[in-house]
């Protein structure tokens, strides 16, 4: 909503205007949402992430804040400058996500707990509902402040004695914090206009149901909805987070693709996302032991985020990048320029390392422009070296696509072909080059000769339509002769065996043409199959098609040899083992 108020003031072109009415699918809203973008001059979404920079010039401001008040000047200055050069904050600050807004509202709703704990009165309690509740609006995750105010709430009395009895300033802490909590819940309706429906005119709205498949915590969210006590977009949207969660999603970390979320996945992003001199401080400051001895309370508070979003983020089944711990960043700054501030502080030579630390983040994040996206530190060889380590939003976010334009303008006499994992086209930057991505199955040549362009997150496996980890297998020990933001795209050239890229692309066409033709459908399918012949996927369609034909023979051995691959598969998951058999013991095929 805040990043849409600069379009209110223009002239916009919609090409969807009635897309209030069509099918809620997440696929068709991706495609509109492109559309929409792509209809527009670029100012259009310039103005947009200008809007959305305002959060991260608010989280600077919080940051500076808290510093100040919990530390003195000398930590706010030094939390400022980490904060301000902060690779991850400067990569996400200004895009049209959730993430930076996260980590605003929840630095904002856990130090607006702290002032109030600190100084008991009724506007300082009404400001923690406040901000506890914008913090809610802005990103489901951050309803993990829930337990987060409550363990604060409890454990406060225990490190900071003030005369008062334990067990009574407790009792008196969780009643505040419960109505912090009710009143943040009415600012959430409120950001919703009190409206419960999602959709006008009482249209269906998609949503998982009540999936056997997912958790407790999914399989409650239809009875919230039952009792209408959150607006219905809301738990929509959480109940897609959780239930993903919950399932899980393959996971790229260190070169290797799971076929679910691992549970060391996060602390080695932060390893390698975060930059070196943050690490080293946060390492000194855990050193400072007479200097946290005397600020339990302050310490209380920038502990127990961190571990609640880091042991939640460790239990998830979905490892899609290091923005969804922004506001654990921001708890480490925090918490790294107090401790060691505090330690260098004492001599000359300390204040000296402390400069030089200072100056290594910045030559770090400098280094590293205008590729923030795909940071790494130089222990990890830089933004050159992530698509090695990790993918999706911490190295390929289709961000570099202008650039592949300048490339490609620059080499114009090779032949040239573009496989990414995204949804932009050739056509909106004007590149001349054949495509293979999520919006464009052109069928690319089985044996290919040229330049070839492949997105970083097509390099890890992730995308079962290109290719998935039979694709990156093509590509094991060759070097690229370029790389394209930081280590977004990664260009090569050569001889290139595309025959499994191919066979997704005649799966796809074998989809489009099962409804009117379904003898060219079964070509297709057959074609991919035999392109990618331990592909679950392709298998599975020609058992699909063949059933359809009455061919029971046929579909029995397809099926069961598509079930057979899914177990190897990197990109298969339980849930495609478990789709897979209802799908057979449905129409009756035995499973061997």
């Amino acid at each position: 909503m805040v990043d849409a108020i600069p379009l209110l003031f223009q002239r916009i072109r919609d090409p969807f205007p009635k897309a209030c009415g069509f099918p809620n699918t997440r696929e068709l809203d991706n495609r509109i949402g492109h559309a929409f973008v792509f209809a527009n001059p670029e100012s259009v979404l310039f103005s947009a992430r200008l809007a959305a920079s305002l959060f991260a010039v608010m989280l600077l401001g919080v940051v500076w804040v808290v510093a100040r008040s919990m530390f003195g000047l000398a930590a706010a200055c030094v939390a400022g400058t980490l904060l301000a050069f902060e690779p991850n904050l400067l990569a996400h600050g200004a895009l049209i996500a959730t993430d930076v807004p996260a980590a605003f509202g929840t630095l904002a709703s856990v130090f607006a707990l702290y002032a109030y704990l600190v100084n008991r009165t009724r506007a300082r309690w009404l400001l923690a509902a406040l901000v506890t509740g914008v913090a809610f609006s802005l990103k489901h995750s951050t309803m993990l402040l829930v337990p987060i105010l409550l363990i604060l709430a409890v454990a406060d009395p225990l490190v900071q004695r003030n005369g008062e009895p334990v067990g009574r300033r407790m009792g008196r802490n969780l009643l505040a914090v419960a109505g912090i909590l009710l009143l943040a819940l009415v600012v959430l309706w409120t950001v919703y206009g009190w409206r419960y429906q999602s959709r006008p005119h009482g249209a269906q709205t998609w949503g998982w149901g009540r999936p056997e498949f997912a958790g407790p915590v999914a399989q409650a969210i239809p009875r919230l909805e039952d009792a209408h006590l959150l607006p219905e977009a809301y738990l929509k949207g959480l109940q897609d987070v959780v239930v993903t969660s919950e399932v899980g999603r393959p996971a790229f970390i260190l070169g290797r693709l799971y076929r679910r979320g691992q549970w060391f996945y996060f602390p080695l992003a932060i390893a390698i996302k975060f930059s070196l001199a943050v690490l080293v401080m946060a390492a000194l400051s855990c050193c400072a032991l007479r200097f946290w001895r005397a600020r339990r309370r302050e310490l209380l508070f920038l502990a127990v985020l961190p571990l609640v979003y880091l042991g939640s983020a460790m239990t998830s089944g979905l490892n899609m990048g290091v923005r969804h711990l922004l506001p654990v960043m921001v708890f480490v700054i925090l918490f790294a320029s107090a401790g060691s501030g505090e330690l260098l502080a004492h001599s000359r030579k300390a204040q000296v390392a402390l400069a030089l630390l200072l100056g290594l983040h910045i030559a770090s994040s400098l280094r590293a422009f205008p590729n923030y996206l795909s940071y790494s530190n130089e222990i990890w060889g830089g933004p050159g070296a992530t698509y090695k380590h990790l993918s999706l939003s911490d190295s390929d976010w289709g961000q570099a696509l202008k650039q592949a334009k300048a490339y490609v303008d620059r080499t114009p006499s090779s032949p040239c072909w573009i496989i990414r994992a995204f949804y932009a086209t050739n056509q909106d930057y004007g590149i001349p080059c054949g495509e293979t991505s999520g919006s464009i199955q052109q069928i690319p040549p089985v044996h290919y000769h040229g330049t070839l362009i492949v997105s970083s997150e097509s390099l890890a496996g992730f995308d079962t339509a290109l290719g998935g980890a039979r694709l990156a297998a093509t590509f094991r020990g060759r070097e690229p002769k370029a790389k394209l933001g930081g280590s977004a795209l990664l260009v090569y050239e050569g001889d290139f065996d595309l025959s499994v890229t191919a066979a997704y692309a005649y799966i796809n066409l074998a989809n489009q043409e099962s409804g009117r033709n379904l003898d060219l459908a079964r070509a297709h399918a057959e074609t991919a199959a035999r392109l990618s012949p331990d592909s679950p996927s392709a298998h599975g369609l020609v058992c699909s098609l063949a059933r359809t034909r009455e061919q029971s023979d046929v579909a029995e051995r397809e099926c069961n040899l598509a079930l057979k691959l899914m177990k190897d598969d990197p990109n298969s998951t339980p849930l495609d083992e478990a789709s897979m058999r209802g799908f057979m013991t449905a129409l009756g095929i035995p499973i061997h």
